[in-house]
């Protein structure tokens, strides 16, 4: 099985007092080029000169593990769409956690499982799209 690992895994993999997610049931591991914005997002959201400095070298070696990101391409616009469509069937609205969706249609589009420390974010989604808590 092929995991497409949200931003909060990556976060956690070197994050101090959390433990890294157990992905061992997985085949591959895959990253979004969603995900690679919003670690570099990370990078600019402090002042913090050592919080910067970390942050930018668990970027460094996330990419060196990972490679290139899986694009959000027009395969996964279309994705999204539908993941759009689901979620207001249930009444639930579009406008929160866009990146989120983001990555699930990108998991969708690609027929990947969403591995995600924060599971209830996709909660609207888990009959559309596999979504793994970790």
């Amino acid at each position: 099985m092929i995991a497409l690992l949200d931003t909060n895994i990556l976060i956690a993999s070197d994050a101090d007092g959390e433990a890294p997610a157990s992905l061992s049931d997985f085949t591959d591991l895959r990253v979004s080029s969603l995900s690679w914005v919003e670690l570099a997002n990370g990078l600019h959201t402090t002042a913090d000169l050592a919080t910067f400095k970390r942050r930018s070298a668990r970027l460094s070696a996330l990419r060196e593990t990972f490679g290139e990101g899986i694009p959000f391409d027009d395969r996964c616009a279309a994705a999204y769409e539908r993941v759009l469509e689901h979620l207001s069937t249930q009444g639930i609205s579009p406008r929160a956690h866009v990146v989120d969706r983001m990555l699930a249609a990108t998991a969708l589009a690609h027929e990947l499982t969403l591995v995600s420390r924060d599971a209830d974010v996709f909660s609207g989604l888990t009959d559309l799209v596999s979504v793994a808590a970790r």
